[in-house]
């Protein structure tokens, strides 16, 4: 059962589910934002540069070395040294990064991947190829400066996350991408942590079917009964961390839907009590402000 839930942990749903993946970290709203100031010609660019971003962005998720690999001897140099892999311990981190990493509005030839988590942006610099095709010509990883969303005393720690994500989204991190890595390294840790205990891996292993089968509404979470069952079903366990007031939560996450987060609650028992489940729409955080 441990070994089934770390798999799951960051696995990402069958390939054949993937078409929506392509609008799955923008929205809308990003590109009607876009085309009030760009000439058509460069709003082309910016819809054909986020399709190619997150399609890499899910290639990697899905399997990063397989996903790094599917691109040209330069474009993988740049990628693996971005990303910081270098064996198996470090692709589990990239994908886990990509999984939960949602497309920002491209500047230019220059898109961004923001994990809300690790609070650090993948920066993919693109040009063209003699033969028109589009290839990642620089990869640098971002880092946003420390943050205590997790431990906000003024707001409960979901507002707080989703206000920390739109102050971050506003203003590319400036630091060096180690303290991206590093957080990413301490939310996988902190989950296999979590899993070695049997009733952390029942209650999180029972969480899931909650929301698979639709029965979220019984913990106060109807938007997530309203979900189609095959989004359900992408959705697994990413983070886990002690509340400030008393008790655990686990973050849990879809690659085909990175911006959508399903947040759950637990009471400070020996053998966690599902409190309540929320969902937490990241895409809508920028209006919110």
């Amino acid at each position: 059962m441990k070994k089934f839930i770390l798999i799951g942990l960051l696995a990402v749903a069958n390939p054949a589910l993937a078409t929506p993946a392509a609008t799955g970290g923008f929205t809308a709203g990003d590109l009607a934002t876009a085309a009030q100031s760009l000439p058509n010609a460069d709003l082309q660019q910016a819809r054909i540069l986020m399709e190619e971003t997150e399609s890499l962005r899910l290639a990697i998720a899905y399997d990063a070395g397989a996903g790094v690999g599917i691109r040209g001897p330069i474009e993988q140099i740049l990628l693996a040294d971005a990303l910081g892999m270098s064996d198996a311990a470090t692709d589990l981190r990239a994908k886990w990064f990509m999984a939960g990493a949602i497309a920002q509005t491209p500047i230019g030839t220059n898109t961004m991947l923001y994990n809300p988590l690790a609070r650090g942006t993948l920066v993919l610099g693109w040009s063209k190829s003699p033969e028109g095709n589009w290839q990642v010509a620089s990869a640098n990883l971002l880092s946003n400066p420390p943050s205590q969303w997790q431990q906000e005393a003024e707001k409960p720690y979901l507002a707080a996350l989703v206000a920390d994500y739109a102050t971050n989204i506003a203003t590319i991190g400036t630091q060096s991408g180690g303290y991206a890595a590093m957080e990413a390294n301490r939310y996988i840790a902190g989950m296999a942590v979590w899993l070695r205990d049997p009733s952390h891996r029942q209650v999180t292993t029972e969480v899931r079917e909650i929301i698979v089968a639709g029965r979220a509404a019984n913990y106060g979470a109807n938007a997530i009964d309203m979900m189609p069952t095959n989004a359900r079903a992408t959705y697994w366990p990413i983070a886990t961390f002690e509340r400030s007031e008393g008790g655990h939560s686990l973050i849990y996450g879809s690659a085909l839907y990175p911006q959508i987060l399903i947040a759950a609650d637990f009471d400070a028992s020996a053998r966690p009590k599902l409190a309540r489940l929320t969902l937490v729409n990241l895409g809508n955080a920028g209006a919110a402000q």
